[in-house]
């Protein structure tokens, strides 16, 4: 581990100050931090714990030492421990479930970098005993605090003190605000953010705009095909790679498994689950729609978001301006990432309707729910909050704000929907930042 990945890459990091706390904690006797691949999770882990020993399985030497131990060998010898590519031994899940029914005083981290085989052991051996933490790539406040402090945002900050709302959204609507040094951070690290999006490595100062483009493209053969040949050990990857590309090339769109699947060359149900594969391995969400309601005519397609707008333009080694649909995943990715941090228990979805009302993303909390529309445009008008408007009268719970965050500088609140139901345009930068 280099300096500066040591250093940039851990302190700071949102989930930080949680893994500590939770590993002083029963919930989180073992502890699995996990998330896509580079993202920094052996790193964060080894300097969140300094002391701890690190058990590696890396070689084949190692894992057959680790193998041969019994849960009454692991409980004598390692009380705190972290456990790193522990999916390359995958029998070691069930002594490592033993060990904790035996004992309820051992500390164990469990880390893996091949991220599909990885949860596919924690899921089948330890489910209901781990406590889960993901770990995405960088977020914005991340990006703007370098590392100093802990990160933090509007957007984290009107989750965590929702009893401070109203003061907290009306402090965004200062003119004042844009001439702050916060402001000009924010919307520096908010551009790079949709062109190069969060990986780590990419911010070493060593690097420039090709050697992160070529960093990108590197990651989708290194690490995103590797994934799939550990899951489902196909020889040939090539149709997986022909779909992750259309994928790419649709994000922010309704998914259509067999049309995807035809223009992919391959058969709908096989399209779906390379999605779910890329979903498994953190780069996509498929954000379900949204159905509580029982109207017939709510669209039932999910859409489709790559989590990281860099890794996803190193796909298509795709460079120059961001178009509307990059624009819309970054941000539905930037929300969910936060949100994560503060409430993991936060539902999403969209909102499509056959009279075309369309709601980019829904938030749903236990109050209610916030709403967001993500433009690209550099102006906003009363129009652009058209669909938030009245969204009570089809949700079931109450709208508790509305949000059009864009490229526009200014803040304002726009006129509302039903009594109670405020809606706000703000810059992006601002919100997340």
């Amino acid at each position: 581990m280099d300096d500066f990945t040591h250093n940039y890459c851990m302190n700071g990091r949102l989930v930080r100050n949680k893994l500590n706390i939770l590993n002083n904690t029963r919930l989180g006797r073992f502890t699995v931090v996990t998330g896509a691949r580079q993202v920094g999770k052996s790193t964060l882990v080894q300097m969140t714990f300094p002391d701890t020993p690190i058990l590696r399985f890396d070689s084949m030497a190692e894992r057959a030492a680790y193998q041969e131990l019994t849960p009454a060998d692991w409980i004598s010898r390692y009380r705190t421990v972290i456990l790193d590519e522990v999916q390359k031994a995958p029998q070691i899940f069930d002594t490592l479930k033993s060990c904790f029914d035996q004992d309820s005083d051992l500390r164990y981290v469990l880390l893996g970098s091949s991220q599909v085989m990885f949860m596919q052991g924690v899921r089948e051996t330890l489910a209901g005993r781990v406590a889960l933490l993901k770990l995405y790539s960088f977020t914005l406040p991340e990006l703007m605090d370098r590392g100093e402090v802990e990160p933090q945002s509007r957007f984290i900050e009107l989750l965590a003190t929702p009893h401070q709302a109203t003061s907290i959204l009306d402090a965004m609507l200062d003119p004042v605000i844009a001439l702050s040094d916060r402001e000009a951070i924010a919307k520096h690290w908010f551009d790079y953010l949709l062109r190069w999006g969060g990986m780590p490595a990419l911010l070493d100062p060593q690097m420039n705009n090709q050697n992160r483009m070529d960093w990108l493209r590197d990651y989708q053969e290194l690490y995103l095909q590797r994934d799939l040949g550990d899951l489902a050990r196909l020889s040939d990857l090539e149709p997986f790679a022909r779909t992750q590309k259309i994928a790419a090339l649709r994000t922010g769109e309704l998914v259509q498994f067999a049309a995807l699947g035809a223009q992919a060359g391959v058969a709908a149900n096989t399209a779906k689950r390379y999605l779910q594969y890329l979903e498994l391995s953190y780069q996509i969400i498929l954000l379900q729609p949204w159905f509580r309601n029982t109207e017939k005519r709510l669209s039932k397609m999910p859409k489709l978001h790559f989590l990281d707008n860099g890794v996803r333009r190193g796909i298509l080694r795709r460079t120059g301006e961001v178009d509307g649909h990059e624009f819309e995943s970054t941000l539905v990715a930037e929300t969910i990432k936060q949100a994560n941090f503060v409430n993991p228990g936060a539902e999403f979805s969209h909102l499509r309707t056959s009279d075309g009302r369309e709601v980019d993303l829904l938030m749903e909390l236990e109050n209610g729910y916030y709403a967001f529309e993500f433009k690209l445009s550099e102006h906003t008008v009363d129009g652009d909050a058209r669909h938030l408007r009245d969204l009570s009268s089809i949700l079931d719970k109450p709208l508790l704000a509305g949000f059009v965050l864009s490229r526009d500088p200014k803040a304002r609140r726009l006129s509302n929907g039903l009594v109670g139901e405020p809606i706000y345009a703000i810059p992006s930068w601002r919100f997340f930042g």
